[in-house]
């Protein structure tokens, strides 16, 4: 009878080891499972950055051994509509690069997700952390929807200027003047027209360029874009009128107008770093692209001028970031990669670094191995310190590149008295911004 009672407890036990296997093991596959995740990247950060990439991720996956990182490198001019169809259709990349001007239109259609709560319980990324108009030009309604990467700042009025030209032409080498008038007197120094009338010398063009020019002349004659709940664009003002026709008097008194300066760059390649132009209006980024285009170049740096009675401003009207969807399946890892890829020494700097690029990361664009690099670099953190992040609108993507060059180059032609071309400007943009509140409001 013990016999048979031990051999029970016996079965019994083996019963209970073979439940527990069984358990350790479930727990052990749920544990790997959970390690598993894969994240999806997507960037448009081809050609010569992908080994900069490679380097980011693979020491992001080596930090945080649980995560893979699968990064997609898209067109730049596809990105924004695969990234919307991608949410929409449930299945979008775990982090991706967003354009901050896109914020407020993807915010509104609750596309992305604010990272705020992260943000209050990772006290390693704090809004001060970064150069002011970075961090608010990625906010909308007072969230965060992305972080800031690469610079934005300092994107719309760096002047470069070739110092051996200014000696020859007896002026100044070592600061540009302040002021819109000195300024104009400058261009007139260094502008040269031959005895058959055509340009041998372009001083500087200052009409607007892709990068939106107008809106730093704006903000440097006391003028603003949009109001800030974004419901009213403001640059129909005194102070707009009063920008426009400074670029137009400078484009046809000084520099004999469009037609010149299209003829002198299409006969000469009109290049800065060749020797073509005197000066060149700018990002941040371009100090070093020029280096390497004209090693011998002697360059100087300042900001643009401002009008009087003014302070100069960069504009900051966007910039790139990281960000995460509203419905990606793992917000905790995607966190962690986007805090990696922004404010790491990998992402943060090195990234910023190898570019030769100032940081949004306020301690890494000061690092003083950037001051080892260039004379130049007090003049990156000036131009950094005087951008201005203007307000943003839900529909900024149909209003800058469609709109505003087309509209204003009818101003800088001539065609168009200043007035004119920037009314008809507001008008449209405010046309748009109107339809899109309507619709906004009518859902409420």
């Amino acid at each position: 009878m013990c016999s048979i009672i031990e051999g029970q407890k016996r079965f019994v036990r083996l019963v209970l080891i073979l439940l527990l296997c069984l358990v350790v093991t479930s727990l052990g596959w749920a544990a790997e499972s959970r390690s598993r995740v894969t994240l999806q990247l997507w960037t448009i950060w081809g050609g010569t950055r992908i080994p900069l990439m490679d380097r980011i991720i693979s020491e992001f996956q080596a930090t945080h051994p649980g995560i893979q990182v699968e990064h997609v490198v898209l067109d730049s001019r596809q990105r924004y509509e695969k990234f919307v169809t991608a949410v929409a259709s449930g299945a979008p990349p775990d982090v991706m690069m967003i354009g901050r001007h896109e914020v407020p239109a993807l915010a509104e259609s609750q596309l992305i997700s604010p990272l705020d709560p992260y943000m209050r319980q990772d006290r390693d990324v704090r809004p001060d952390m970064f150069f002011p108009s970075e961090f608010q030009t990625c906010m909308w309604r007072d969230k965060t929807y992305v972080l800031p990467m690469p610079t934005g700042a300092g994107a719309n009025g760096v002047i470069y200027y070739n110092k051996n030209l200014f000696g020859e032409a007896g002026v100044d080498t070592e600061k540009l003047p302040e002021t819109w008038r000195e300024f104009a007197t400058l261009g007139r120094r260094l502008t040269r027209f031959g005895g058959d009338g055509r340009m041998e010398m372009l001083g500087v063009d200052v009409r607007a360029g892709g990068d939106r020019w107008f809106i730093s002349w704006l903000h440097s004659n006391n003028g603003e874009y949009a109001s800030p709940d974004a419901r009213r664009y403001t640059f129909f003002s005194p102070e707009g009128i009063e920008a426009v026709e400074w670029v137009m008097n400078f484009t046809h008194e000084i520099n004999g107008g469009p037609a010149a300066i299209s003829e002198y760059v299409s006969r000469t390649g009109g290049a800065f770093a060749q020797g073509k132009r005197a000066m060149q209006i700018g990002g941040v980024w371009e100090l070093f692209i020029i280096e390497q285009q004209n090693p011998n170049i002697d360059i100087g740096v300042g900001l643009i001028p401002h009008n009087d009675g003014a302070e100069t401003w960069l504009a900051q009207v966007s910039g790139w970031g990281y960000g995460m969807a509203s419905n990606v399946d793992h917000p905790d890892e995607s966190w962690l990669l986007i805090k990696w890829l922004t404010t790491s020494e990998v992402g943060g700097w090195w990234f910023m670094f190898e570019q030769k690029r100032p940081s949004p990361v306020r301690k890494f664009t000061l690092d003083r191995r950037y001051f080892n690099l260039t004379p130049n670099w007090p003049m990156m953190i000036e131009a950094m310190q005087r951008s201005k992040p203007i307000t943003i609108t839900p529909v900024e993507a149909q209003v800058w590149i469609p709109m505003e060059n087309d509209l204003l180059r009818h101003a800088w032609s001539g065609a168009q008295p200043a007035r004119v071309a920037l009314e008809n400007y507001f008008k449209e943009a405010q046309r748009l911004l109107d339809e899109y509140w309507a619709e906004r409001d009518s859902r409420e």
